[in-house]
């Protein structure tokens, strides 16, 4: 009787750390304001927030206000809309790793490679992007923003 309740007790403590770790999916649901910083390289078609004509020797950097709206989520995974300083306005997805505070995810700029990565915190949603150009283009961005939800 005595092994059954050690051991009991045993498999009791050995849930409760992993339940009291267990961290829930934030709800990224509204409107997140923030400001850009990045960089580009390169000419040809400017999907991105920045203009084009940045050298390797002489990129062209800028700081922007950006706009995020989270229409819809669904557990871990979310989806909206990112709107920047120049008017721009792209589609966008992502998911939450299995921790519940970082996330990775795409977006609808027209670049081959535009996947971002972040991380929610404090109430703060921080993303950071890198696209590489498309066939015939020779342009490379790199940008990260810090936003904090005003709806």
């Amino acid at each position: 009787m005595l092994r059954v309740s050690v051991a009991a007790i045993v498999a009791a403590f050995a849930v409760v750390p992993s339940v009291a770790f267990a961290q829930e999916v934030p709800n990224l649901v509204g409107t997140w304001e923030g400001t850009l910083h990045g960089m580009s390289v390169g000419a040809g078609p400017a999907p991105g927030p920045r203009p084009e004509g940045g050298t390797w020797d002489k990129p062209v950097i800028e700081e922007a206000k950006v706009i995020t709206r989270v229409t819809g989520q669904q557990g871990r995974y979310f989806w909206g809309e990112r709107e920047f300083a120049n008017g721009q306005k792209y589609k966008m997805m992502g998911m939450f790793t299995d921790g519940n505070k970082d996330f990775l995810g795409v977006v609808s700029t027209g670049h081959q490679g535009p996947h971002f990565s972040g991380t929610f915190a404090d109430g703060k949603m921080q993303w950071c992007v890198g696209a590489t150009p498309l066939t015939g283009s020779g342009r490379y961005d790199v940008a990260c923003s810090t936003s904090t939800r005003v709806q």
